[in-house]
């Protein structure tokens, strides 16, 4: 997994997606998930710093902090899904991903075919 994130663009997974025919809903909401997750991770890392910033010693009350942040992290949230529904609803999208597919194997992917190949049949040997 750690090899596929790191050497495959998310646009060549949808398409592999797309080819396996998952459902255009699913592919929407995995990538959704993947470029939001990352902007919800920064805010709230950037809310607990300022709560750092602004705490003097020791608290008792950390449960408080800790559930205005949840509650201002939600309202950030619904905001920005509000804002993308708005854009997208602008920007004519209908559901539907549309996408050239141009998947052609490289040697790359021979040699890793042939490999696979090879250990499967060592194994069965």
């Amino acid at each position: 997994m750690n090899m596929l994130s790191h050497h495959t663009k998310w646009s060549e997974i949808s398409k592999s997606l797309k080819l396996l025919f998952i459902p255009d809903i699913f592919i929407w909401i995995m990538d959704i998930t993947i470029k939001y997750i990352v902007l919800l991770g920064e805010y709230s890392i950037n809310l607990l710093y300022a709560l750092r910033l602004r705490s003097i010693g020791i608290t008792n009350n950390k449960y408080n902090s800790l559930t205005g942040i949840m509650g201002n992290l939600f309202i950030k949230s619904y905001k920005m899904s509000e804002e993308m529904f708005h854009a997208m609803e602008c920007r004519g999208f209908v559901g539907e991903y549309t996408s050239k597919i141009n998947l052609r194997f490289k040697k790359a992917d021979y040699v890793y075919l042939a490999v696979n190949i090879l250990l499967v049949i060592l194994f069965i040997l």
